[in-house]
């Protein structure tokens, strides 16, 4: 495998993880205005909803996006260090 193989790959990936990355932020956004307006509804109607598990859940996806931000960040390192 040649080098300019390998940076074709890493582009490849690097895209894919910049769509994962997005992706992962939307979710999160989206997650943000669940908990919102589940927790203003078990407000409202004095119900027991599951803001806590949708709220863990917004958790979940921040570590995700992290993650994923943290793969991007050593796939640009890795191409640039070729």
């Amino acid at each position: 495998m040649s080098v300019s193989d390998i940076r074709a790959a890493l582009a490849e990936v690097g895209g894919l993880t910049a769509d994962a990355r997005r992706y992962a932020q939307e979710a999160g956004e989206r997650l943000d205005e669940a908990v919102r307006a589940l927790a203003d509804l078990a407000e409202q109607t004095h119900e027991n909803l599951p803001v806590a598990a949708l709220s863990r859940a917004r958790d979940d996806v921040a570590d995700v996006h992290s993650t994923v931000a943290a793969a991007q960040d050593a796939i640009a390192d890795l191409d640039a260090r070729l």
